[in-house]
């Protein structure tokens, strides 16, 4: 994924992001405010336009919404756990929800919903997770700490 910067400067510059595994293609602002998140076939970097540094944040990722009050990034992390970026970097990650995938997922002021599927039960079942803290009710990976 090529992406084209413009820096406060003046200057602009280009930089070559290598793909993932799958997933999506997007460029968000980070909610600092002065970085860029940058998912190439999810793959997602965190990245400095005015230092020109990249960091790799997350192989394989499969959404991605911007939240307010406070700003911040919620990811589908692999289709399987979520995290969420702040200001200052990593709020939460939930432990794993699903063992093969997401579906149905939708969002309100305070939740992201959705279905996790469980090759256990052969079916998709619901879940639930907080947008404040990364709480999780429900879902089809019994495994969690």
């Amino acid at each position: 994924m090529v992406v084209e910067f413009g820096p406060i400067d003046g200057s602009t510059w280009v930089g070559n992001f290598e793909p993932g595994i799958g997933g999506v293609d997007e460029v968000l602002a980070h909610p600092n405010g002065s970085e860029v998140m940058v998912a190439a076939s999810g793959q997602l970097w965190r990245v400095n336009p005015t230092t020109q540094d990249a960091v790799r944040v997350a192989p394989a990722v499969f959404g991605m919404w911007t939240l307010s009050d406070p700003a911040r990034v919620l990811i589908n992390n692999q289709d399987l756990e979520f995290l969420c970026l702040g200001r200052d970097g990593l709020m939460w990650a939930t432990s794993r929800i699903s063992w093969d995938g997401f579906r149905n997922l939708r969002l309100d002021a305070e939740h992201i919903h959705g279905e996790a599927w469980s090759p256990v039960d052969d079916r998709w079942l619901p879940f639930r997770v907080n947008l404040a803290n990364g709480g999780v009710v429900g879902g089809s990976y019994d495994f969690r700490p």
